[in-house]
Formats: C-alpha cells, sequence, structure tokens
C-alpha cells in the first residue's frame, strides 16, 4: 500500500523545505508506490544515502521501464556520472512521459536538457532550454543562475544588436541577452529567434575571427 496522500504531501513539503530528514522519516516505513519511491528517490540522494535511491529507482524502472519522473531521476544521476548518450535516452523517455500541466517537472527536465547541452557544448541549445525552463517555472534559480553566466555588463549600454555581437565572445551571451525581455508562443519560435540571432553573428565581421565559446 502506498503512503497515504496526507503523508506523502508531508513528506512533499519536507523537502521543499529542505527538511529531508523529516521526509525520509515519512517515506521510508512505507510501501511505496511509484510516486511516493520517486520523492524517496530525491530525499535519499540529499541526505547522501545513494545506495538507498539506487535500489529504490531500479525497482520503480523494473516495474515500469517509461515512468517519466524514474527516468528523469536516472537521466540526472547518468549527467553527473557523464554518460550523455544514455541521459538523453532517459530524458527523452521522461519527457514523452511527463504531462503539459507538470509544469513544474517539465522545467525542471529543460534545465537538465540545458545541462545536457552544456556539456555538449552547445552553448545555444543550452540557452535555449534554460530560457524554455524559466517561461514553466519563473521561480526555477538554477536556470537563471546559468543563464547569467552568459550576461555581459557592457550589453545594457549597447544600442544595437550588431553592437551586442561586437562586443561578445560568443553568439549564446547575445541570445540570452535579447531573451531575457521576449516571450516566445512555442519553442520552434524561440529556436526561429536562436537561428535570426546565429545568422546575425556570421554575418557580422569581428577583428578576432574564430569560437571563443565561454
Amino acid at each position: 500500500m502506498s503512503a497515504d496522500g496526507g503523508g506523502f504531501e508531508a513528506a512533499e513539503r519536507f523537502a521543499l523545505e529542505g527538511e529531508f530528514e523529516k521526509a525520509f522519516e515519512l517515506l521510508a516505513p512505507r510501501e511505496r508506490d511509484a510516486r511516493d519511491g520517486c520523492l524517496y528517490v530525491s530525499v535519499c540522494r540529499m541526505l547522501k544515502k545513494d545506495a538507498q535511491a539506487k535500489r529504490e529507482l531500479e525497482k520503480i524502472l523494473a516495474a515500469d521501464p517509461s515512468h517519466a519522473r524514474a527516468n528523469h531521476l536516472q537521466a540526472m544521476e547518468l549527467l553527473d556520472a557523464g554518460r550523455l548518450g544514455d541521459a538523453e535516452a532517459c530524458l527523452r523517455r521522461a519527457e514523452a512521459g511527463y504531462q503539459p500541466e507538470q509544469t513544474g517537472e517539465l522545467s525542471e527536465l529543460h534545465l537538465d536538457w540545458g545541462n545536457l547541452h552544456f556539456e555538449r557544448k552547445d552553448t545555444i541549445q543550452a540557452v535555449l532550454s534554460w530560457r524554455r525552463a524559466l517561461g514553466l517555472a519563473p521561480a526555477n534559480e538554477a536556470a537563471r543562475k546559468n543563464l547569467e553566466q552568459f550576461e555581459d555588463p557592457r550589453f545594457e549600454e549597447t544600442a544595437t544588436v550588431n553592437e551586442m555581437i561586437l562586443l561578445a565572445s560568443h553568439p549564446s551571451q547575445v541570445l540570452a541577452h535579447l531573451m531575457r525581455a521576449r516571450e516566445f508562443k512555442s519553442p520552434g519560435e524561440a529556436q526561429e529567434f536562436a537561428d535570426y540571432v546565429l545568422s546575425l553573428w556570421n554575418n557580422t565581421p569581428r577583428g578576432e575571427p574564430g569560437d571563443k565559446s565561454p
């Protein structure tokens, strides 16, 4: 039998407040379903109980290999281990399983997509993913901080995109800055804007050619 709704909600609240020991005490003694188990995995990881987290996650995925949250949790572990191809496969399964109303989970998912792209040195796609994460959940501070690394205070003093391009060392810096004040109706529209910025970058002569990616 799963943890009752009140028990799960209390454990989730404790976890959100950083009271991981209290969340663990609620979840550990119970027979857990997949929802409870995924929260238990996250709590165990925060408490450095890695062996318990690993066993629980393996159990969930053995019962349901397509479980969205479990695949997402697996992707996080694989990203940390540098296994990018395996992490990508898990992220795709998670994305296929999440529902549109799960904006918090989807925001976290796109944060991790951005992390994956960044590890592959595809900073344009990383910026797009982190910006999408923020659009889904403006309180996603990890995505916000990731985008801040591309900021250049000199951009605030420029009048045109071309001036930003001349100051920047990589087009992702320009893209991250320009996207701050824009809303996009779809990922495709955001991609079109990124392609436009990249086109401007490629067609703007600069004194020192070559990629100086941050």
